[in-house]
């Protein structure tokens, strides 16, 4: 959140072809932004569901453990994300120097 508001604290000087400026070896600011949101909400989801899972956890006779910690750590998908991230980041930043 703190990326965006900064984003909208300094796009008040900026043209809208400045910020979807883009080329071969640099994204557009709005490119980077939607990633952002993009991220934020793929990690809201994952706070959502194990919200979810914590209110509807019964700790019962048929209460499976096992079962409850495998959902609770099932971030395969937000895992591949983050790391999709990274490397776009990354090579960014190799590119820039």
């Amino acid at each position: 959140r703190k990326t965006l508001q900064t984003y909208e604290e300094h796009r008040q000087g900026l043209r809208v072809e400045d910020i979807c400026l883009r080329t071969e070896t640099e994204p557009s600011v709005a490119d980077m932004v939607e990633w952002v949101m993009d991220a934020e909400r793929h990690f809201s989801s994952h706070v959502c569901a194990r919200e979810f899972l914590l209110e509807n956890m019964s700790l019962g006779e048929n209460f499976a453990a096992q079962k409850f910690a495998r959902e609770w750590t099932d971030d395969a998908s937000m895992l591949a994300v983050l790391n999709e991230m990274l490397c776009t980041a990354s090579f960014l930043m190799e590119a820039k120097d």
